[in-house]
Order: C-alpha cells, then sequence, then structure tokens
C-alpha cells in the first residue's frame, strides 16, 4: 500500500468533459493521472520517477471504488482497446488479478507506439 506521501483527488465529469479523472500528487509535487469516461480508460499516466510501485493499480482500484461509491457521479473504469506495450502488460496483470474485466483485444498499431509511450 502506498504511504501517506500520496494524496489522491477525484474529480467527476462536468458538462464540459465527460471524462472522470484521478490525480495524484507526492509531496514533491505531480505524480499521475488517469482519465476514464463511461466507455473505458482514456489515458493513464506515472511520472517515471514513481513507475512500479502501484500507483498506477491504486488509481484503477480508486476509480472502481468512486464508481462503488457514487455511481451516477463515476463511472465504472473499463479497459481500453488502445494500449501501449507497458499498457497492455499492465492490463494484462490487472486482469490476472482479478482487479478488472478481460481487455478486448489491444487495436493499438506498433508503428504508433513511439507516439504515446513516454
Amino acid at each position: 500500500m502506498l504511504g501517506p506521501q500520496f494524496r489522491f483527488l477525484l474529480i467527476p465529469p462536468s458538462q464540459k468533459d465527460d471524462d472522470s479523472t484521478i490525480e495524484v500528487h507526492g509531496d514533491q509535487g505531480w505524480v499521475g493521472a488517469m482519465q476514464w469516461s463511461e466507455n473505458k480508460l482514456q489515458e493513464i499516466d506515472v511520472h517515471p520517477k514513481f513507475q512500479r510501485q502501484g500507483i498506477a493499480t491504486q488509481m484503477w482500484l480508486r476509480a472502481q471504488q468512486a464508481h462503488t461509491d457514487a455511481p451516477y457521479h463515476f463511472p465504472e473504469p473499463k479497459p481500453s482497446d488502445f494500449r501501449t506495450k507497458d499498457g497492455d502488460e499492465w492490463a494484462q496483470s490487472l486482469y490476472g488479478r482479478g482487479l478488472s474485466e478481460e481487455p478486448p483485444e489491444n487495436t493499438m498499431d506498433p508503428d504508433d507506439e513511439d507516439e504515446y509511450d513516454r
């Protein structure tokens, strides 16, 4: 579990934007963010310094909890069909641990990965 140095901010969809957002901030600033809509995960990003520490998974779990607690304000997070290689491995890992439904077939063209992978 992540320590108290991380703060998670949940932002419900607005009239301008259909995406829900979770932002993660730490003592030194921005750590990561996740956006999702009623249809799928739109984007997830974690600062390289904080990757592989469970932050993306914690955002996913908090999004699921937000949906459970307030389903009219937060849609259920669902895996995207457009994933980088790292994103695909993460989505498969979530599914393998029973934390998400089975991800749909990945439609990202490997040639496009450099545009999305940082």
